[in-house]
């Protein structure tokens, strides 16, 4: 449970370029164990997806309502990199 912790809090950091080697960096983690987690270990995909929907419906702001939406837009996250990235060009 604790690399997953700091998997999540890692994804919330701001990278040149998101990868699992500027992960380990910036959580003092070991590149292999991070490695190791990411790639090889087991995952209960129906338990994660069951947790994430307990997690989004205990928050009032996320919380699924009878007319609510969901709007999935990334356009305000500022991608400072992205003029020097292959994709953008």
């Amino acid at each position: 449970m604790a690399i997953f912790t700091l998997v999540i809090y890692a994804l919330f950091k701001d990278y040149k370029r998101n990868s699992i080697e500027a992960m380990a960096k910036s959580t003092n983690t070991d590149y292999h164990k991070l490695q190791y987690f990411m790639s090889d270990s087991k995952w209960d995909i129906q338990a994660i997806k069951q947790k994430r929907l307990e997690i989004i419906q205990k928050q009032r702001t996320t919380a699924s309502t009878k007319d609510g939406i969901v709007a999935v837009d990334d356009s305000g996250c500022p991608k400072p990199y992205a003029k020097k990235t292959q994709g953008a060009k």
